[in-house]
């Protein structure tokens, strides 16, 4: 039989070179399977390398931390719903305002018609003439609603028709005796709150000068 040749120093020392550099790459592949955490197989011992079943080895799960605890928003209870009926949400039908008895201080006549009183202004109350001087461009012998400025004996005055209605009569203080005179005529600068009473001449209305009144406003009754 043919006898093995044994190794030689220098291929002893070879071979110790190679497994030394293969154990070294074992342990740094384990390593960094370790560190990326990836589970490998290790051996139970050194001893029991060839014999021994090899063990799994696994990174723990980190702990998550618990759910907080769900909030509950506590609202008061609803009032409680009282019961209605169908008839109750019918609002009833607004009654006709009740006209107000007319006394005898409301209630006037003038040329058979029937005037109450419905209102009282404070006015700006200044007077005027049928004279040119007053009346310019016109010649002031006859009013805006087409009657004579003789009408009523002379007693008579210029509203705004906005403010006070055309054939509506006044009682102003101190003009035509107290009595109540008609609104038969308008005036360019009798605007708003002003009044302007006619009276005999220009001498006169001017005399009248300008006066803040408490003036009664009676209107036709239909």
């Amino acid at each position: 039989m043919r006898r093995s040749r044994g190794l030689t120093k220098g291929e002893q020392r070879e071979l110790g070179m190679f497994m030394g550099i293969l154990v070294v790459g074992c342990l740094c592949l384990a390593g960094i399977l370790n560190f990326r955490g990836v589970p490998f197989l290790a051996a139970a011992s050194t001893s029991e390398t060839a014999s021994s079943s090899a063990q799994p080895f696994t990174t723990p799960l980190p702990v998550q931390d618990e759910p907080p605890a769900p909030v509950t928003l506590i609202l008061p209870p609803p009032p409680p719903m009282q019961p209605t009926s169908p008839l109750a949400t019918i609002a009833p039908p607004p009654s006709p305002p009740v006209p107000k008895p007319l006394s005898a201080s409301d209630v006037i006549h003038y040329k058979g018609q029937q005037y109450r009183h419905v209102r009282t202004l404070r006015l700006r109350v200044t007077a005027y003439a049928p004279d040119p001087r007053c009346c310019y461009p016109y010649p002031g012998t006859t009013t805006a609603t087409g009657f004579s400025v003789k009408t009523n004996g002379g007693n008579l005055v210029a509203a705004d028709p906005r403010l006070i209605p055309m054939h509506s009569l006044v009682v102003v203080p101190g003009y035509g005796d107290g009595a109540a005179v008609p609104v038969l005529d308008t005036g360019g600068k009798i605007k708003g709150h002003r009044l302007d009473v006619l009276l005999p001449n220009f001498q006169t209305a001017k005399s009248w000068g300008t006066r803040i009144l408490d003036v009664k406003i009676y209107e036709p009754v239909n």
